[in-house]
């Protein structure tokens, strides 16, 4: 049985994709990593010789990401519009937002505290895409819809995309997600409840 470090295998499934696709050993791109190893879609890759560029803005991931995946290459910033954001630390670091909205939302409904907020460098998507990018995960906790629109998805195609698509404590999607990818030429090819897998329409097989 193969191995998962994600939330519901979404690795798994992507290995599966990206092995139809005769990708051995390829670069990924995570945007919104958290942690090195839990809950991560690219970790399992890590371990099989992959090596990427992880996307992460809170200060107190930093230290675990550089020592266990020295590797990668870690950009200390957010992604998205604009050229800073002002990040709203949550008492669980996962799920830290960059909306206040959301925050105030979490401190609501599931007691999760605003611990700190803090301002942070921002990337558009496209500053990532430069070169060829076999696997993109994203996790930005109800920001993806603008993560993905600061990139064309014209030049660089990658062949497996993971999108958290489910708002965090309940049933909401976010179906504009959905729309923006398959506008963008990308099929889905699997859903796991929490995130939603594309591939590119007409990628080969």
């Amino acid at each position: 049985m193969l191995e998962s470090y994600a939330q519901a295998g979404e690795d798994v499934i992507a290995q599966y994709y990206l092995d139809m696709s005769n990708i051995k050993k390829g670069k990924y791109l995570e945007i919104g990593v958290c942690y090195p190893i839990a809950l991560s879609n690219t970790y399992r890759f890590y371990r099989e010789g992959w090596r990427g560029t992880l996307v992460e803005p809170l200060p107190q991931c930093w230290p675990e990401i550089e020592s266990v995946r020295p590797e990668d290459t870690l950009i200390k910033a957010a992604c998205g519009t604009g050229s800073t954001k002002e990040v709203y630390v949550m008492s669980e670091d996962a799920l830290s937002v960059t909306s206040k909205n959301h925050a105030q939302r979490l401190e609501r409904e599931f007691k999760i505290l605003i611990s700190a907020v803090i301002t942070v460098p921002v990337f558009p998507l496209s500053s990532f895409m430069e070169e060829k990018i076999d696997l993109v995960s994203i996790d930005v906790e109800g920001m993806e819809l603008e993560v993905i629109s600061t990139y064309d998805w014209i030049n660089i195609r990658p062949s497996v995309v993971i999108i958290e698509t489910r708002e965090f404590g309940s049933n909401a999607r976010f179906p504009e997600v959905n729309k923006f990818m398959v506008d963008h030429r990308y099929r889905v090819v699997a859903d796991t409840g929490l995130n939603t897998i594309f591939c590119p329409i007409g990628y080969g097989w």
